[in-house]
């Protein structure tokens, strides 16, 4: 059972994020600052 929720938590990430392109994700992850201070000023 623990096997099939590791599966599906790698299908989940590969959907949220592996198909992306390098670009893309590059250019994600260069937001990610930015969000965690904006939540951080929010917060």
């Amino acid at each position: 059972m623990d096997e099939n929720k590791e599966d599906k938590r790698k299908g989940l990430w590969y959907k949220l994020w592996d198909h992306r392109s390098l670009k893309e994700k590059q250019r994600l992850r260069s937001l990610i600052p930015y969000i965690l201070y904006g939540f951080a000023v929010f917060y």
